[in-house]
């Protein structure tokens, strides 16, 4: 199943986190806008669907899950599809893949792991918002890791391995204000 073959209504099923899994929120509903429509719930605001749609537009959905198979969502829908973040995916819910249809993998990583668990894992790509700031001179030979507000990407390690290689290029971190770095 391809992104071009989702059929109308998306509803688009995750956390706001008003971080990383809002923006994936974001750019996800705007990729599939156009002659669809998209919409986009929390993953626990079943009642407000059924609210918004009626019944049957809400069978023929395509559900897209956003990090995690939310259960609450998996009787609604035609099909069902998630997008992952490897990193946050609990192998306690490994068994909820069964449900899904397709496995959209951000990372060729993802693929690889999740093509163990499910036979439709697809390295689709992602993106992220262009924060390009043209007063800002790009340095290739710096490097850069966006640690945001996960403490799943390792940040603390490579602050460590970092110190340790002086001769290496300048690192610059990015965090959100609460997280420890």
């Amino acid at each position: 199943m391809s992104v071009a073959s989702i059929a109308r209504p998306v509803i688009l099923v995750g956390r706001n986190n008003g971080v990383g899994l809002t923006s994936d929120a974001a750019l996800i509903r705007r990729a599939l806008e156009g002659d669809r429509e998209v919409r986009y719930f929390g993953a626990r605001s079943v009642p407000l669907a059924g609210f918004l749609f009626n019944r049957d537009r809400l069978r023929d959905a395509v559900i897209v899950f956003i990090e995690r198979v939310h259960a609450l969502w998996l009787p609604f829908g035609k099909r069902h599809v998630i997008i992952p973040n490897q990193e946050r995916f609990p192998r306690r819910q490994l068994w909820r893949l069964r449900h899904v249809d397709a496995v959209f993998c951000k990372s060729v990583d993802a693929e690889g792991i999740f093509s163990h668990f499910h036979r439709n894992a697809v390295f689709t790509g992602f993106t992220s918002c262009d924060n390009l700031d043209r007063t800002v001179q790009p340095d290739y030979g710096a490097a850069f890791h966006l640690a945001g507000r996960s403490s799943f990407k390792g940040t603390q390690e490579l602050l460590d391995v970092w110190a340790g290689h002086p001769h290496w290029p300048q690192l610059t971190v990015v965090a959100h204000p609460t997280s420890p770095w």
